[in-house]
């Protein structure tokens, strides 16, 4: 966040070089790390128990036995097409992601209904067809725990460090590390390499994409988006990927300037501290007053 891409990756390593953690097997993945919990690859996990304490914010936001269809579902424009970070093309007739375990694993392809339901934390399994072009999907009925850390999103926090470092320098390392993600999740694809990608911009994209694709629905998407656009000081990267999900020009107007990116203070914060100043962007608004 403070672009100390230094202090970044040495704590990234601390981490790396711990021998008790490993990435789970691709066709154990879903069972292990998002229904079990507690897996080899989990780093800081939020424990949740039916007994104890329901987690409502997965059971109702993506799904369980009981709902399989959460409040929230991931946007059509996104699961095919020039938009999706599945089966995309990088040029040259190299084609990312094209068979990948998390396009089956986290998302049930249900176009029949126009959306496609939220599957990470919301089930049990996926059983595939004989063909594999079909899957069954087993819901859970007890309640998830959630990730906040896992090993997978220290090996791309250190991807997009260094790069942001060392620049060109660091693009053979930051493939490298991509790769060990990609293929656990791509088994028989082809291992990615720096011939394939013209340049820094290109290198940056395929780790954004990679962390989109491997963390989807983990709550990590908006914040890498921010990182992109505070790197900038400029809200229009952001915009860019905001708006392939919308068509709402009031949305994405208020998104217009850096500040209007980060939450107001709340006006009873304002009047119990006054050394507190509002964010410049709410000043300006009607609303700033009431919020």
């Amino acid at each position: 966040w403070d672009q100390q891409y230094d202090n970044c990756i040495k704590e990234c390593d601390k981490v790396l070089a711990d021998e008790n953690l490993s990435l789970v097997k691709a066709e154990d993945m879903y069972n292990q790390v998002f229904y079990k919990g507690n897996s080899t690859e989990s780093i800081f996990e939020l424990q949740f128990d039916d007994n104890v304490q329901v987690n409502y914010a997965t059971r109702y936001q993506y799904g369980y036995s009981g709902m399989t269809n959460g409040f929230l579902s991931f946007p059509s424009v996104l699961v095919k097409g020039q938009y999706s970070p599945f089966n995309f093309s990088i040029g040259n007739g190299a084609t990312e992601s094209v068979n990948d375990y998390r396009y089956k694993d986290f998302i049930v392809n249900n176009p029949s209904v126009g959306y496609y339901r939220i599957f990470k934390y919301a089930g049990v399994r996926r059983t595939e067809s004989a063909s594999g072009e079909t899957s069954d999907y087993t819901y859970r009925s007890n309640t998830s725990n959630w990730i906040v850390y896992r090993l997978s999103d220290v090996i791309l926090m250190k991807a997009e460090a260094v790069l942001q470092r060392d620049k060109e320098a660091g693009i053979a390392e930051a493939i490298s590390l991509v790769n060990k993600t990609y293929h656990r999740s791509n088994p028989d694809a082809d291992t990615l390499n720096t011939g394939e990608y013209s340049g820094l911009s290109e290198v940056e994209s395929l780790v954004l994409r990679e962390r989109q694709r491997e963390l989807m629905f983990e709550g990590k998407r908006w914040f890498d988006l921010m990182r992109l656009a505070r790197r900038q000081n400029d809200p229009s990267p952001l915009i860019s990927y905001v708006g392939k999900t919308t068509s709402s020009s009031k949305a994405l107007g208020k998104m217009s300037s850096m500040d209007a990116l980060y939450w107001p203070i709340a006006k009873t914060e304002l009047e119990s501290n006054p050394k507190l100043k509002q964010n410049p962007f709410y000043e300006t608004t009607s609303s700033s007053s009431s919020n």
